[in-house]
């Protein structure tokens, strides 16, 4: 998946309040070590969105892909919060959650209009 190239190319990156959560914990164990002293959680979904009505966290995962022990206890606390929890296996889902969000990301002169749709 392009999930973040996509997000710029689009203009939503700009746009919406959404950031990627680098929690994937490759290297050594001083690396796991140092993410940890820096706050890293176990389980975090990809993205955090946040605003608007709504907040969401999207989990990207290929065709085959499950989701961890931390993972799924992640979505459960997330979801208790009373915030949307999404799962993605493709490009076409992300951009669609995405898009769907947006429509919840409201300013004061109304939705954001994307400048490139599913390009």
């Amino acid at each position: 998946m392009h999930c973040q190239q996509w997000l710029e190319k689009s203009g939503w990156w700009n746009k919406l309040l959404i950031f990627h959560v680098p929690n994937e914990r490759r290297g050594g164990v001083g690396a796991i070590v140092h993410f940890k002293r820096l706050g890293v959680r176990k389980g975090v979904a990809d993205y955090l969105s946040f605003g608007g009505s709504r907040d969401a966290a999207i989990e990207l995962k290929d065709v085959d892909g499950k989701q961890d022990a931390a993972q799924e206890k992640f979505q459960r606390e997330w979801e208790a919060a009373g915030k949307v929890y999404f799962v993605v296996r493709t490009l076409e889902e992300f951009q669609g959650t995405i898009l769907a969000l947006a429509l919840f990301a409201q300013n004061g002169n109304g939705v954001h209009t994307p400048t490139a749709v599913l390009t």
